[in-house]
């Protein structure tokens, strides 16, 4: 009887040591997001797949992920809420699982964010137990995920009014121009045009005066500026008046790509990521070429790298001539008449100048 007990507690003992050692072994944890940009509130699934690739079972399993400030978790299968107590306090998801041999286990959970940004997923801490559940290991998986939330759209009556004329005027004033590059084909001469427009070669083959006609314009084109520096930003906290420019910043691109305009982006706001101090959207159009700049307005942080006249050198070097051009700044038009005055004369069209505080 004694021998029994004896090899009984052996095997335990073991069994303890073998499962506390290699419980880590071949395990995999891996995190999906649904989508990367998102609206403000929208639901996201999130896809957690944690693999048992062994023979040995993992009695005790415990997944820690910390979640990122501002991210609300409100629909989860398994697994709790946990909150660390005190001013900064840390949010994470606690799921405890028990895994058989070769076992894959999924969980699907949805969050949301309510506030415009970039939100990082840093990975997970695995813990797991011991045979008899005395003691554990942990191991942290590193594996970056992100979501980046869209700004609002600027919900007011009055910007659209305002791009609606703007742009309409651009619009209009389109079919007031022809452009020297695009022969649309030939017409008799009436006597109003100018001499230079003679087609000397038709009118000898007609017989009779013939004058080039050119087509007009061959595309509808703005240039959308965002800038977020201001001398004023010592004085006063201006984080809600930023916001106001990205939304702002969103509702022009929309209507542009309504209305059928190619446009180019830029901004002086530095950007959470691989983008750099100076940000820019080469011209399209198009839901990507959309997306793509509501993703820069999602990682724009409250920080700018030029000013506003540094940042029109930047657009220069570009020759941005003969565009239409919307300037949204911090700034009121008073504060910045010289840059504007500058943009203004490097595009040759008049600027709409959009801020918090309404059209200038």
């Amino acid at each position: 009887m004694i021998v029994w007990i004896v090899m009984l507690a052996a095997a335990v003992w073991i069994a303890q040591r073998y499962s506390l050692e290699h419980g880590l072994d071949g395990l995999e944890y891996d995190m999906e997001l649904e989508k990367r940009l998102t609206e403000p509130d929208e639901p996201v699934e999130v896809h957690m797949t944690i693999r048992n690739k062994k023979w040995l079972l993992v009695p005790f399993l415990q997944i820690r992920e910390e979640l990122p400030e501002g991210i609300t978790v409100y629909e989860m299968d398994k697994g709790k809420l946990r909150k660390t107590e005190g001013v900064y306090q840390r949010y994470w998801l606690e799921t405890e699982l028990y895994l058989a041999g070769w076992q894959k286990a999924e969980i699907t959970r949805k969050i949301s964010g309510a506030k415009r940004g970039c939100y990082g997923f840093k990975g997970a801490t695995l813990n797991v137990g011991d045979f008899l559940g005395i003691s554990g290991r942990s191991h942290e998986v590193a594996q970056y995920r992100e979501i980046v939330i869209k700004p609002r759209s600027a919900a007011s009556s009055d910007l659209n009014r305002i791009l609606g004329g703007f742009l309409g005027d651009i619009s209009v004033r389109r079919f007031w121009m022809e452009d020297p590059m695009f022969l649309a084909g030939f017409r008799e001469y009436t006597g109003r045009e100018p001499f230079r427009a003679i087609s000397w070669t038709q009118s000898a083959k007609s017989g009779k005066m013939m004058v080039k006609e050119y087509d007009h314009t061959a595309e509808l084109s703005c240039l959308v500026l965002l800038d977020i520096s201001c001398r004023r930003s010592w004085e006063k906290n201006l984080d809600s008046e930023m916001e106001e420019c990205f939304s702002i910043a969103r509702t022009v691109c929309e209507t542009l790509e309504k209305q059928g305009f190619a446009y180019e982006f830029f901004t002086n706001a530095i950007i959470t990521g691989p983008v750099g101090n100076i940000s820019r959207v080469l011209e399209g159009r198009g839901t990507l070429h959309l997306q793509e700049i509501l993703e820069v307005l999602g990682r724009s942080t409250y920080h700018f790298g030029k000013h506003l006249d540094e940042l029109l050198q930047q657009i220069e070097m570009h020759r941005n001539v003969g565009k239409a051009c919307i300037l949204i700044s911090l700034e009121e038009s008073g504060e910045c008449f010289t840059q504007i005055q500058h943009l203004r004369d490097m595009t040759g069209h008049e600027i709409l100048v959009l801020t918090p505080h309404g059209e200038e």
